[in-house]
Order: structure tokens, then C-alpha cells, then sequence
């Protein structure tokens, strides 16, 4: 990155892995695995600022990325027969996003963007294949007026447009409690859908803050369109907070917010073309504390309580409906419910050469369905502690580290399986939904840097290990083809990474 002149400049940005030729070369002699293309991403940013004379100022954005992985599948998986020859994932994207602000005297201001672009998704397993193209066109407008000096309002639309191409063959899923069906129990289904989306969410958010006012009050609402569903939905929300001197203020906001159903879940054919969005209500109230009295060492505290209602979830259905005079599936409708709600604490510290922060998340989150007695989310994490510590020695030297604990994810045991004599396969007996857990994720990281300053520029060199202790985290269960046994599938053992950065 660098000046053009005065008023302008720019900024290229560019990556690639090599962890999938590392990857390759471990897997060469795996004789029921052929890698055939190593994972790899790669991607590519560019940034062009220009700022005028009267005030406007020209921003553009350009980014694309490539993602691919392609392995061969020599043997037939014991667990699920089915599964076997040529596998690939390719994901690419690209976006060009110009944006423009222009600020007027009397604190008044306009800011406009539209971005362009389309994503690739492809997936082939086996004989089964998922194509999606995206063409996708955005555009937000926006306009900010000082009205008073206590009044401050933003009005503004966000746009979105989108044209899906997908094409697919493959078996129907049935993943209920979190746990697959055998790959090749499911009857299959081809098809090719093309979809257009369309969101409009025209908004208006406001600051009141009289100058002998200790209230900041932030009113605002948003109404959005959005045509799978046919439905305009109007959101308020307000938010406040209160000053209680200069070192403690408290806040509190509620919110009703909808998001549109998944293209996959109102597909005709595959899904439910008569589904409404979901909707959830937003409720939170803390307080932030600064104890450090005017000083630059010193503790900071954030506090959040934490509340969430969700209706009319989306989720999956064996009931039959009447659809253009014909009864088939329902396969998903609006029946289900939930909430979640917690506390969320942060402190900071910071006493020159020492600074951390410690942060804690204490949370439950529950889901209801028909016949399904209330469970927990299937991502609920009640305990997530972060602890970071760093020390700034002599030299430029500097040592810091890292503890995460995190409550595991809930799983839903596997109480025994029924033989499919059609497809070769045992299909899971599930027991209570997400009544288990697995074990809690612990790691520890640590890093040391060095920092050498020339006259014109600087040279940094870091040595970074992560998961120090080599701790055996589960992220997941792997069952045997008659579900009789199950293990553990452990995250990635101690890493450490060595790189050198260089600034000029």
C-alpha cells in the first residue's frame, strides 16, 4: 500500500496456502486415498481512495478467491458402501464494490455504494453432484442530518438482488438430532432450479443527546421486503444509555429482527415454497466501568445481560399437505421455537510492560419442535473463558499468551440401528436430542516476537505454538458402520509456526 499523490492512494493484498502440498505429500502412500488436487485458497484484494476538493471522497473495492480440494476414493467406506469414487469441493467468488461520501456543511451528509459480483459453489460426491451460481447485486444509501445539536438521524435502504442457477443430484438427508443417515439410504433426488431474491429494507435511525442530558436515546426502525416469502416486515428497535458520571455508564436495548428463510428450504420440490421467515426478539441491558481514574494503566469492565425469543423457526417435517392438487411431503414448516439468553463479561487491563483482557460468556439456548421435548441448540456452549497475556520486554521483545475453555457441543447419543437390507447400510436409532456432550475444548497458545527498527523500515520475526499442552479436544464422534462403537474425532495436535514480516 501506498500514496499516489496528494489526494489519492491504493492498496494490493494477495495470498496463497501451502498447507495442501504439505497435506499431499503425507497422504501420497494412503492407498484407499488418491489426493488428487491438495486443499489450497487463495485470494486477492485491491483498494483505490480518492479524495476531492469539495468534500467527496471515492473509495473502491475489488476482492476474489478461489478455494478447490479433489480427492479420489479408492475403497468403498465400510460405514456407508455408497461412498466411493471422485470427490471435489470448488468455491469461488469475486466482488467489485465502489463507494462514494460526500459531507456538506451544517452536519449534513450522503453515502452511496453498490456492490457487483457472483459466487460458485460445486460439489461432487461420487455420482452426486451441487452446483450454485449466484449472481448478486447490492446497493446501500444512506443520509445523515444534524438537525439540532442533540439530534443527529440517519435514513437510509439497503438493496439486495440476486439470481441463483442450481442444479443437483442428490440423496434426500435426514440429520435429525444432529446425526446423518448412511450417505446412501436416502432416495435421490435431480433437479435444476433457477431463483431470483430480492431484499429491500428501507431504515431510520436517530441520536437524541440534549447537551444537559445525561440520556442518549437511539429510536429506530427498518422495513424490509423480501420475495421468497412475499413479505414486508417492519422491525423497531430502540437502545439507551445513561451517563452516570465520566467513568460509568449504563445501557440497555430491544430489537425485533426476521431473516428470510434458507433458498434450499422454500426450493419448490425440495422444500416448502409457503414458508413465512422466522423471527426473533432481541432484549440486553449492561453497563461499562473505567477504574483507572484518568490514567492509561489501570482495569476496565464490561458487563451484558442477555435475553433472545425466536418464532416460527424453521424446521423439518414428515407431515403431508395439498400442494396444486396433489398430497406430498410438507418437508419443512414454521413450528419451531426458542430463546437464549446469558451474561457476557470483559475486563481489561493494562500496566506498562504488562496488558491482558479476560473474557467470559455464561449462556443457555434452547429449541422446540413437534414431537420433540424442549433441547438444547445443538451449538450451545454454557462455559467460554478466553484469557490473554502479553509482556513487553527490553529490546523489542514480547511475550504473550493464550487459555480458551469452552463448555463442548451437545451431541445426541446413538441408542442402536436398523439394518437397511435395500441399501447395505444401518441406519441410527437416535436417543434424547442433544442430551449428551462432548468434552470441553481447552488450549493453550504462546508467541514470542522480536521487532528490529532500521532507519527506513521495520523486521519482525515470531515464533507461535499453538496448543502447547498437546490437549486431545473432541470436535466430534465417528460411529462404526453398525453404530456399535464410537470414537472420538480429535481437533489438530501442538503447531508451531515460525514467519517473518517486513514493513518499509
Amino acid at each position: 500500500e501506498g500514496p499516489i499523490n496528494q489526494t489519492s492512494s491504493y492498496l494490493v493484498a494477495g495470498r496463497y496456502s501451502y498447507l495442501g502440498f504439505v497435506l499431499a505429500q503425507v497422504l501420497k502412500d494412503e492407498p484407499a486415498f488418491n489426493l488428487t488436487v491438495a486443499p489450497s485458497f487463495g485470494d486477492l484484494a485491491g483498494i483505490y481512495k480518492k479524495k476531492f476538493s469539495n468534500g467527496d471522497e471515492f473509495k473502491l473495492l475489488s476482492i476474489l478467491s478461489h478455494d478447490e480440494l479433489k480427492f479420489v476414493l479408492n475403497e468403498p467406506l465400510r460405514e456407508d458402501p455408497g461412498l466411493r469414487g471422485e470427490f471435489s469441493n470448488t468455491t469461488d467468488f469475486y466482488r467489485l464494490i465502489p463507494k462514494w461520501e460526500r459531507r456538506l456543511s451544517g452536519g449534513e451528509a450522503w453515502r452511496a455504494s453498490i456492490g457487483f459480483g457472483q459466487d460458485k459453489f460445486r460439489v461432487n460426491a461420487g455420482e452426486d453432484f451441487l452446483d450454485v451460481q449466484n449472481l448478486v447485486l447490492t446497493q446501500r444509501t444512506e443520509w445523515e442530518k444534524k438537525f439540532r445539536s442533540d439530534w443527529t438521524s440517519y435514513l437510509g435502504v439497503d438493496t439486495r438482488l440476486g439470481q441463483a442457477e442450481v442444479a443437483f443430484k442428490l440423496p434426500g438427508r435426514n440429520n435429525q438430532g444432529g446425526v446423518d443417515n448412511p450417505f446412501s439410504s436416502g432416495e435421490t433426488v435431480e433437479r435444476s432450479i433457477k431463483q431470483d431474491e430480492m431484499l429491500i429494507g428501507p431504515y431510520w435511525r436517530n441520536r437524541i443527546k440534549a447537551e444537559d442530558s445525561r440520556w442518549t436515546l437511539m429510536p429506530s426502525v427498518r422495513l424490509d421486503y423480501f420475495n421468497k416469502t412475499e413479505e414486508i416486515l417492519p422491525q423497531p428497535r430502540f437502545a439507551a444509555r445513561f451517563d452516570q458520571n465520566s467513568s460509568l455508564f449504563y445501557k440497555a436495548a430491544v430489537g425485533l429482527c426476521f431473516q428470510p428463510p434458507e433458498p434450499q428450504e422454500t426450493s419448490p420440490g425440495f422444500g416448502n415454497p409457503d414458508l413465512d421467515s422466522p423471527r426473533s426478539w432481541h432484549f440486553t441491558t449492561g453497563f461499562e466501568k473505567d477504574f483507572r481514574n484518568g490514567s492509561t494503566s489501570g482495569y476496565t469492565l464490561q458487563t451484558n445481560l442477555f435475553y433472545r425469543r425466536f418464532e416460527k423457526l424453521v424446521v423439518s417435517s414428515q407431515s403431508t399437505v395439498v400442494r396444486n392438487g396433489a398430497i406430498e411431503f410438507e418437508r419443512y414448516n414454521n413450528d419451531g421455537k426458542g430463546r437464549a439468553y446469558g451474561a457476557e463479561f470483559l475486563v481489561r487491563f493494562e500496566k506498562r510492560p504488562w496488558s491482558g483482557w479476560l473474557s467470559y460468556t455464561l449462556s443457555r439456548s434452547h429449541r422446540e419442535e413437534p414431537g420433540q421435548s424442549e433441547y438444547l441448540f445443538e451449538y450451545d456452549q454454557t462455559h467460554n473463558v478466553n484469557i490473554v497475556g502479553a509482556y513487553e520486554a527490553k529490546n523489542n521483545w514480547r511475550y504473550s499468551s493464550r487459555l480458551r475453555y469452552v463448555t463442548g457441543n451437545p451431541v445426541t447419543p446413538v441408542v442402536g440401528s436398523v439394518f437397511d437390507a435395500d441399501n447395505d447400510v444401518y441406519i441410527p436409532k437416535r436417543g434424547p436430542f442433544y442430551s449428551e456432550r462432548n468434552s470441553a475444548f481447552v488450549q493453550l497458545d504462546f508467541r514470542i516476537d522480536k521487532t528490529w527498527v532500521y532507519d527506513t523500515w521495520l523486521l519482525n520475526a515470531y515464533l507461535d505454538i499453538q496448543n502447547v499442552t498437546n490437549q486431545k479436544n473432541s470436535e466430534g464422534i465417528r460411529y462404526s458402520y453398525n453404530y456399535a462403537q464410537k470414537r472420538d474425532v480429535m481437533g489438530l495436535p501442538v503447531i508451531p509456526t515460525f514467519g517473518v514480516r517486513g514493513e518499509f
